[in-house]
């Protein structure tokens, strides 16, 4: 056919290569896998987003709940729940959460809050940038916080050097903040107290003298001939400085790791002199018996 102007034969080159394309079936690789399906109880949302599991949730861009992680929610840039790797344990099995720009949780029931943060065992919480933690049954809590052994708890880094328990809206604002539910109080009609485990209470009555279980305090443990650190118990006496300031703690009590003989590892404050005082071992002779006393050094 003899097409006169240049724009009939555009259309006529047009509609040539529609038909074309309508009769020829698309080409696929082979070598591209077949992305997993999301099931219907899942929810994606995000530029790639992936939620392969059961009854997941993936919310941001690359977050993912892989096919294996029932149950799953992943909420953050990157946020990952994966099965552990081989050198991990390798005991997956679903309930994980990771929130946070990158956080990942890869055992099982484990839970990682916070960019960075990594819970990679059974039973895992993680919360704080970059915190880590790497044995079962963690509690690691803090920027930069890493468990060292299982069954550990871990309260913040190197940076974090008081702990507070029951420290309220009431210690700093004249009148907490509303819908708080915190009332004004007197810390001396609160004490805190620290415990052991206590004994089992069977209500079916199965174990009724059950021993209980002991609280340790321990200092930091020293690495060859370097000693672990003290222990130390330190009270604020009153000293006049004012309303609204805190008085300053001192020591009254003290136990470290001395080894020297004759000598114990208690040093208790000497309120005569105003320093710590090592308590060492007496011999005294008493009606012809030799006993031993402690006391303070001569």
């Amino acid at each position: 056919m003899y097409i006169q102007t240049g724009l009939s034969f555009i259309i006529l080159l047009s509609a040539t290569a529609c038909l074309m394309a309508e009769s020829t079936p698309p080409i696929v690789s082979s070598a591209e896998p077949t992305p997993t399906p999301t099931p219907v109880s899942s929810i994606e949302l995000g530029p790639r987003a992936k939620a392969t599991a059961g009854s997941s949730v993936a919310i941001g861009a690359g977050a993912s709940v892989e096919r294996s992680e029932t149950g799953g929610v992943a909420i953050g840039s990157g946020a990952v729940i994966a099965p552990p790797t081989k050198e991990q344990g390798g005991v997956g099995g679903g309930g994980n959460v990771a929130i946070g720009n990158n956080a990942k949780a890869n055992g099982w029931r484990d839970i990682a809050i916070g960019a960075n943060a990594i819970a990679g065992k059974v039973s895992a919480t993680v919360v704080g940038f970059g915190a880590i933690g790497t044995y079962t049954h963690a509690l690691v809590l803090g920027r930069g916080a890493i468990d060292t052994e299982p069954n550990q708890t871990v309260l913040g880094s190197m940076d974090n050097r008081h702990v507070y328990f029951a420290n309220g809206h009431s210690h700093r604002l004249l009148d907490p903040p509303a819908l708080t539910a915190i009332c004004k109080y007197v810390p001396l009609k609160f004490p805190i107290f620290l415990h052991g485990p206590d004994a089992t209470d069977r209500v079916d009555g199965t174990s009724t003298h059950v021993l209980g279980g002991a609280l340790n305090l321990c200092g930091g443990r020293g690495t060859g001939t370097g000693d672990g650190g003290p222990v130390t118990l330190m009270t604020a006496p009153a000293a006049g400085a004012g309303p609204n300031v805190k008085n300053t703690l001192q020591p009254a009590l003290q136990v470290d790791a001395n080894q020297k003989r004759g000598e114990t590892r208690l040093l208790l404050l000497d309120i005569d002199s105003g320093a710590m005082s090592r308590v060492v071992v007496h011999k005294v002779d008493i009606g012809g018996k030799t006993i031993r006393v402690l006391g303070f050094a001569e």
